[in-house]
């Protein structure tokens, strides 16, 4: 018995409804407005018009348009799929107009290129759990190239969109209209002013990241910080909180900022308008990358309390050739540990001692070798004549802000020992600050490296000579 065949209907609303909850934004407009400027910002738009009346948000932009291919395909659930042209940008196609089919009434479509042009009115019908879409004349709101989509039945407050787009395309270089009036988001004025880059930094072992940014000294802000934005769309303020050098109280809640790169999409995705994973290895040099940079400008202006260093600079050459005595035997504990001021410098000698033909291997290099030698052989030469020289980070003691929380912490290649906490008073009292503060970075370093290795392992290796 032959069986009919049918065809399941796609639930739209459920899909628009789970795509959204990947998103930080709470309200459905705020994410559809986010997405409209943001493929209007990947179509290469220089301006981005914003009208809005009383039941309806258009969005009209002089990008470059959509193809007839680009522009089907538009219609369909297919562009909610996770897909970059270009890997420079950071909204998905289409989905910022189609994430808002469930609260509107209709969404209006007009897209021109430099050969063609076409529209169509998207809408459910009532009761269909797919939308309908029908091809219409185009009513000619584009002059040369670009994208015009208009929301009709959209209940928003002006004063709303405004900080929506403050808090998320403050940094863009294209020019933004709301009801005919240009958007202006720059402080009026602005104290130590410090420019980044344009510069190139490593993001991982095989890849490069361009940044730039600006960093100064605001009037007093609600939320002080450093936006951190990615093809021109700011998706993280970092919050000065996190750095855990001293900031003068004065200068506290008046930093402000942004630091600039587009290679971050790939911490970026899938959910766009967060970083998807803050623990990979992109986010966390970025970041580490920015905290220095910070807290060289901080320095430079005189915004760091004074911190108390280990009074005796003794203790701190101590600490620092036994924690070099265990790196130098097993330095991929530097790698693991992931500190980027700690690593091994090879200083070739250019001029190595004759001693004959006798020598000692373990203090000695060798004599030098014939002038025909091969390759292998010079290479063998050039590695016996290196030098390790293993740099450690500096070692600083100062009050944590947090109270007696935590005992020490790593930060732009420096070791914080916590003043506040207990075991800090109790071994000033016994004299023994140099033997706990060298206690408290092995106790991290086993933190960190857990399970590979234990505390015990690293205090069977270090050597002590105290």
């Amino acid at each position: 018995m032959m069986r009919k065949k049918s065809k399941p209907p796609v639930n739209w609303l459920r899909t628009i409804s789970d795509f959204r909850a990947s998103y930080e934004l709470t309200e459905p407009w705020e994410i559809v407005v986010v997405e409209l400027i943001a493929n209007s910002l990947d179509a290469g738009a220089s301006q981005i018009h914003l009208t809005y009346d009383e039941n309806s948000l258009t969005c009209m932009d002089d990008g470059i348009g959509m193809t007839k291919e680009q522009f089907l395909d538009y219609h369909t659930l297919g562009s909610f799929a996770v897909k970059d042209r270009d890997g420079k940008s950071i909204g998905w196609a289409g989905v910022g107009a189609k994430l808002g089919l469930d609260i509107c009434e209709e969404i209006y479509t007009e897209t021109k290129t430099q050969k063609e042009i076409h529209a169509s009115i998207l809408k459910f019908e009532s009761g269909d759990m797919e939308p309908i879409m029908y091809e219409v004349d185009p009513h000619d709101h584009i002059t040369r190239t670009g994208t015009y989509t208009k929301l009709v039945g959209l209940d928003l407050q002006i004063r709303e969109i405004v900080d929506l787009i403050k808090n998320n395309y403050t940094h863009t270089d294209s020019m933004i209209y709301l009801n005919g009036d240009q958007l202006e988001f720059q402080p009026d004025e602005q104290y130590e002013f410090r420019t980044l880059g344009p510069r190139k930094i490593p993001l991982n072992t095989r890849m490069k990241g361009k940044v730039k940014g600006e960093l100064w000294i605001d009037g007093e802000l609600d939320n002080p910080g450093i936006d951190v934005v990615v093809c021109e769309k700011t998706v993280e303020r970092y919050h000065v909180s996190g750095l855990k050098m001293r900031v003068k109280s004065d200068i506290l809640k008046r930093i402000n900022g942004w630091v600039r790169c587009d290679e971050l999409t790939e911490a970026v995705k899938p959910s766009k308008d967060r970083f998807n994973d803050k623990h990979g290895s992109i986010y966390q040099n970025f970041i580490k990358w920015m905290k220095d940079e910070m807290r060289y400008w901080l320095k430079s202006i005189g915004a760091l309390e004074s911190s108390v260093k280990i009074v005796d600079s003794k203790d701190v050459k101590d600490i620092k050739r036994s924690l070099r005595s265990l790196w130098g035997k097993y330095p991929k504990l530097m790698k693991e540990f992931k500190l980027p001021q700690i690593g091994i410098v090879e200083e070739i000698d250019e001029n190595p001692p004759d001693h004959g033909d006798k020598f000692d291997k373990d203090t000695d290099s060798p004599p030098p070798l014939p002038p025909n030698d091969g390759e292998k052989k010079k290479r063998r030469r050039r590695k016996r004549n290196t030098k390790k020289n293993i740099h450690v980070p500096d070692i600083e003691l100062i009050e944590f802000d947090k109270g007696d929380e935590e005992s020490l912490e790593f930060e732009g290649g420096v070791f914080y020992v916590n003043t506040r906490h207990p075991g800090y008073k109790t071994n000033v009292i016994k004299g023994n600050i140099k033997s706990y503060t060298l206690h408290l970075i092995l106790e991290k370093m086993t933190d960190l490296l857990k399970p590979k290795i234990s505390l015990w392992f690293l205090y069977e290796n270090i050597e002590v000579e105290w």
